[in-house]
């Protein structure tokens, strides 16, 4: 799969997360319980994807998404006790670095800095939204 996929996927997740806690966190929808079971949802159709064999699917494409968002639940739920902009900063940068490495995508300087910066108008971005 192309680095540039692979990023922008990533970011894409981590940045949606952003927005969706607090609005989620509002509501009263999401709390650690039910970031837990969705965790668990995701080990359960890893599971059924290794049994099944589905004709035309590719299971390492497969894998990939589920890995993006069973590590943005995670994100979610450690941004649900994160306290201030500079917690989510950290965090966010820290769950997109981690994913990177695991699919051994190094970003070339030019790209961490884009996504520090895109992570750090999404925070103030949702900051802003909040206030509102």
């Amino acid at each position: 799969m192309n680095d540039l996929y692979v990023i922008l996927i990533v970011l894409a997740a981590v940045v949606a997360g952003l927005f969706v806690v607090p609005f989620l966190k509002k509501k009263n929808i999401i709390n650690d319980n039910s970031m837990e079971q969705v965790s668990d949802t995701f080990d359960f159709v890893r599971l059924v994807l290794d049994v099944v064999n589905v004709k035309g699917l590719d299971k390492n494409k497969a894998n990939f998404v589920l890995d993006v968002a069973d590590l943005a639940v995670d994100h979610v739920a450690q941004l649900y006790d994160a306290k201030d902009k500079v917690d989510k900063m950290t965090l966010s940068l820290e769950i997109t670095e981690s994913i990177l490495e695991k699919y051994g995508v190094k970003p070339s300087i030019q790209e961490q800095e884009l996504i520090r910066t895109i992570v750090e108008r999404s925070i103030e971005y949702a900051e802003k939204m909040k206030t509102e």
